[in-house]
């Protein structure tokens, strides 16, 4: 049987020597969040993307901010931001002058 290892990101099952692209991992996202109960707790609806600047976008997904490099033809870095690291980079922001 193949040694195994989760992914960071969506949690799946990823084969030791292999990697999956971010559309399997986003595929893999969407299967499990389709599988949790839906509860209506007032989250906004998705927004859509929008340049912040220097090449930076930024969407909402009623969860977390996601910042999503671009070079105008293709995404190449997407982080998301839940509530509690975007407090803390804040502060972070705050500590070293820059706000």
């Amino acid at each position: 049987m193949a040694r195994t290892y989760s992914c960071f990101r969506c949690e799946g099952e990823v084969i030791v020597g292999t990697s999956h692209t971010m559309e399997e991992c986003d595929t893999q996202i969407t299967r499990r969040r389709s599988r949790l109960p839906v509860v209506d707790i007032g989250c906004k609806p998705p927004f859509p993307r929008t340049y912040v600047g220097d090449g930076l976008f930024a969407e909402f997904d009623g969860y977390q901010i996601w910042l999503i490099a671009n070079d105008g033809d293709r995404d190449h870095q997407r982080v998301a931001l839940e509530s509690s690291v975007y407090d803390a980079l804040k502060r972070y922001a705050q500590q070293v002058g820059f706000e």
